[in-house]
């Protein structure tokens, strides 16, 4: 971020009573500079928060998919088959909610 030199102010302090009118250019020339680095900053700042933003928003719609085809895969599997494995269809939607939140929202064990 800029700075603001005092030598050099103090400098253009002493010699403003010779050219006032310098002076005031040059005073507004280094608040320009001084404002477009704060602006600068600040423009990366909410890049990278928005970045940050899509990543996890990313991350959500890839966690809510992989457990929607868990539950498309269950719910076609037949209640003999799914009493074998301990699990009531009433419980589906309860179970991959569970195993969402035990597993993460941006890990997908499926992948290699």
């Amino acid at each position: 971020m800029a700075t603001l030199h005092t030598d050099a102010w103090e400098f253009d302090r002493a010699n403003a009573a010779r050219d006032p009118v310098d002076y005031e250019h040059r005073v507004r020339a280094a608040r320009d500079r001084y404002m477009a680095a704060c602006l600068a900053a600040t423009g990366r700042a909410i890049g990278a928060l928005l970045a940050c933003l899509a990543a996890q928003v990313g991350a959500w719609f890839a966690a809510r998919q992989r457990r929607q085809a868990a539950e498309r895969e269950l719910h076609g599997l037949d209640d003999r088959t799914l009493t074998d494995i301990g699990i009531a269809r009433g419980d589906i939607t309860a179970i991959t909610l569970s195993a969402a939140n035990a597993d993460g929202p941006t890990q997908d064990r499926h992948a290699a």
